[in-house]
Formats: C-alpha cells, sequence, structure tokens
C-alpha cells in the first residue's frame, strides 16, 4: 500500500544510506529536500497511455498471448487516465530512495512507495517472479539461448543487434517495453539485458515481477539525479511512469483534496499520452498498410475508473502514530 500524509510539521524522509527501522524519528523528523540536480521543470514527463490490443489483432498481430500470460491486462487497463505533470515533477524534485522505499513530497504531503503499493494499485499478487534486473549481458545464456531465441537470422559472430532484427511480434514488444514498462524519452534502437531477458520470458511465458520492474527502474531514474548519488552515467532527462505515479495521487485521494481547495487549479491540468495501435506499427514500417483503422477511444474514457478497495486514503493532518506502524508493516511484506 502507498500512504501520504498531508502537513509539513511531521513530514517522512528516508535517506539514501537508511537501515530499516521502526523508530519514530526516521518517518517524522525530516523536511523535504530539493534532492534533484536537474531542474524538474526540464525533466520531460513520460505519458503512458491507452495499448489498443485489439486493432492490431484484426490487422494479423495478435499480442494477446503473452499479455495474459503475464497477467498484464490490469495494468495496460490503468494507463487511459489524465498526467498530472506539475505533481508528477513536484515529487521527483525531492525523491530518494533506497531498497526498499521511494519517498517523496508533493506539495508538502510525504509520499511512499514500494514494490507492494505498486502490486495493490495494479491488483497483482506479490509474488518471487523474475525481476529480470541484474542479469549479466555476456553469459553463455544470454548469447546462445536468449539471442537464438529473440532474433532472426542469428550469426555467431554477432554482436551488436537493432529492432528490426527481432522476431516479429518481439519487435512490437520491444517498443512497448521502451514505451510503458522501461519508458525512455525517445526510441532507442539496441538492447540492455535487461530488455533482453523481458523479450525472452515474453516469448516463452515466464513470468515477470513487474511491480519489482517498474520500482527498480523508477528508483535508478531518480538516483541518476539525487545531489548525494555518484553516478558514472549520464543523468536522465525525463520523468517516467506519470501515469502510473498520478494513478497513485488520485487513488489516494490527493487529486481530490488540492480540485476542492480551488487554488491548485494550474497543476491539476491533465495530459494525455498517445494511442498505441496499428499506426503505430505502419509507423515502425511493420506495415504498409491496415485492414481494419483504429477507432478512438470513447470521450469519456479517461473518466471510468477502477477503484482499488482499500487504498490507504490521503489524510489532511500529519498522524505519526498511524505512520509507524504501516512503515514497519510494508517492511515485512
Amino acid at each position: 500500500m502507498t500512504t501520504i500524509v498531508h502537513g509539513s510539521s511531521s513530514t517522512a524522509h528516508v535517506s539514501s544510506s537508511y537501515a530499516p527501522t521502526t523508530e519514530e524519528s526516521y518517518v517524522t523528523e525530516k523536511e523535504p529536500q530539493d534532492l534533484c540536480i536537474v531542474d524538474p521543470e526540464e525533466l520531460k514527463v513520460l505519458c503512458e497511455s491507452l495499448v489498443d490490443f485489439q486493432n492490431p489483432v484484426d490487422n494479423d498481430f495478435d499480442l494477446r498471448d503473452e499479455l495474459i500470460a503475464q497477467r498484464w491486462e490490469n495494468f495496460f487497463e490503468r494507463l487511459h487516465g489524465p498526467v498530472y505533470e506539475a505533481l508528477v515533477r513536484d515529487l521527483f524534485k525531492h525523491a530518494e530512495c533506497d531498497d526498499l522505499y521511494i519517498t517523496s513530497h508533493v506539495l508538502g504531503s510525504m509520499i511512499a512507495i514500494t514494490k507492494k503499493s505498486i502490486s495493490d494499485l495494479l491488483g497483482m499478487t506479490f509474488l518471487d517472479e523474475e525481476c529480470v534486473y541484474g542479469k549479466d549481458n555476456k553469459s553463455k545464456f544470454v548469447r546462445s539461448d536468449i539471442h537464438k531465441a529473440i532474433f532472426k537470422n542469428l550469426s555467431p559472430q554477432k554482436k551488436d543487434f537493432k529492432n528490426v532484427e527481432l522476431q516479429n511480434k518481439l519487435r512490437i514488444w520491444h517498443k512497448i517495453i521502451l514505451n510503458y514498462i522501461n519508458p525512455r524519452a525517445s526510441f532507442v534502437d539496441n538492447f540492455n539485458v535487461n530488455q533482453k531477458y523481458m523479450l525472452y520470458y515474453l516469448q516463452s511465458h515466464h513470468k515477470m515481477n513487474l511491480q519489482s520492474i517498474m520500482f527498480q527502474y523508477l528508483k535508478d531514474t531518480i538516483k541518476s539525479t539525487i545531489i548525494c548519488v555518484i553516478q558514472s552515467k549520464k543523468t536522465k532527462n525525463y520523468i517516467p511512469f506519470g501515469r502510473l505515479l498520478s494513478d497513485i495521487f488520485i487513488e489516494n485521494g490527493l487529486v481530490e483534496f488540492l480540485s476542492t481547495e480551488g487554488k491548485y487549479a494550474e497543476d491539476l491540468v491533465p495530459l494525455f499520452g498517445e494511442l498505441f495501435n496499428i499506426k503505430t506499427l505502419k509507423h515502425m514500417t511493420m506495415v504498409t498498410h491496415y485492414q481494419i483503422d483504429p477507432q478512438l477511444p470513447p470521450s469519456d474514457l479517461a473518466q471510468r475508473r477502477t477503484h482499488v478497495a482499500n487504498y490507504p486514503s490521503f489524510c489532511k493532518k500529519d498522524n505519526p502514530e498511524e505512520i509507524v506502524p504501516y512503515m514497519d508493516l510494508i517492511e515485512k511484506a
């Protein structure tokens, strides 16, 4: 679950060197800090949007076997709502993380995100499935089994691969991964080991732990922008999962609370991402024409919501006595 507490006198904070504890000081002592070395206003908020799985089926590209095998239906069904760019930027401005938590403040309100909170939001069972992170790109299994399974016309000397060399259906899934699961600000026509494993598991129907993959990716992106974390890689120029984070703000009641306040109207301007359908495949040159045109989603689709039962509500006042047991609970989950 995710909790959020409004107010500034007793707000939660998790340091990057945090060792798990249930002491009240861990949750309540520190104020929000500006930790991002980049001005969040200069970062692009990535807006996930609806994937139309039926339209490619109508045009002989059926992705439903992999979708159902991974139990990802609910994840993609939740991508039709708005993205609140200002709230996402404010979260990223103050965000930090450790192995268990991503914590931040949004307009002075503390928020904690865990693998379990993502799991609850997406209606997924919290299982010890494959996370795909931490794999060796040079291992024999990658160079032999995975490469042979996912790429076409593989030669023993081949080292670098492009999207067009993937099996046809995996070309589409690679695009979906780079838009929704490991999102980038622009399409990258090469592969890291995490993406290779994801494609291999999609093809073999080996179940992946989506909540862990997304949590790790969000955490890695935050780490690349935190002042106190030394990174050899370049700082990211985007904020991933704008839709996922906005969904949290909606489910815990923050958006509703801010809308009743009246003074936050400019922070609640909704954005929507681009639809993924057969036109996307034409842009990828996978098809030159299509038999059935994609249909636009209903005009009221963004207002249709499947609310998450028992999702922790936004609270207007700090209540440290309730926060501490909760943090202890999710630590043990």
